[in-house]
């Protein structure tokens, strides 16, 4: 979830939240999704040339534990936007 910004150059300002939900009480499940922004400035969706980050979360539960963890392509992206 992100708040504001209908354009990327808006919510790469804005803080996002990662929402994961399992069924309840579910012993064994897996959820993913994921993000892509760049600098708005490119026509197509591509990674390269630092301007774009793509991110895949990851969840899963498994008896009783939740584990949570992310997979980051073009990660110089997101330290030079601080």
């Amino acid at each position: 979830m992100q708040r504001g910004g209908m354009i990327s150059k808006e919510a790469q300002m804005t803080p996002f939240s990662l929402v994961v939900t399992f069924l309840a009480r579910a012993n064994e499940a897996h959820a993913k999704g994921s993000l892509f922004l760049d600098e708005d400035e490119l026509r197509e969706m591509k990674l390269g040339d630092g301007n774009s980050r793509y991110v895949q979360f990851y969840a899963t539960v498994s008896s009783g534990k939740v584990k949570v963890w992310l997979e980051v392509q073009e990660g110089d992206f997101s330290v030079k936007k601080g």
